[in-house]
């Protein structure tokens, strides 16, 4: 393999690490905006979501209303990335929303399909 090809190569795997970055950027933003139908155009055909002690495997539709409820409820005021990791194909993000006066621990896993970010399992636990 000549040195243009590498060259190449390691452009394009640049170019999709930044475009999933700025997914995930905009997932997190939608996040702690509690814009529920901005966030969905990332979700899988089923997620593994955990909203404090509703637990389950969820539809797209079932887990946009049990956001949205979670929301309505709690109106984000910030949300904190406290850490971040995974490989090429699969993310993880762990961090703090804070909203009303309550702190919430929340865990995102994400997986990278077609070029597109996609949210397989958020978790929204009480911080503690």
């Amino acid at each position: 393999m000549s040195m243009k090809h590498i060259v190449v190569i390691l452009c394009l795997l640049t170019v999709q690490v930044a475009v999933q970055a700025q997914q995930q950027d905009v997932i997190i933003a939608s996040f702690e905006q509690g814009d529920v139908e901005k966030l969905s155009q990332y979700f899988d055909e089923n997620i593994d979501l955990t909203v404090l002690q509703n637990e389950g495997i969820y539809s797209k539709a079932q887990s946009k209303v049990i956001l949205k409820n979670f929301f309505s409820s709690n109106s984000p005021a910030k949300f904190t990335s406290q850490h971040q990791g995974g490989s090429e194909n699969s993310r993880y993000v762990i961090g703090n929303l804070s909203s009303n006066g309550k702190s919430y621990r929340v865990y995102f896993l994400f997986k990278k399909s077609n070029e597109k970010t996609i949210i397989q399992k958020i978790r929204i636990e009480h911080d503690k």
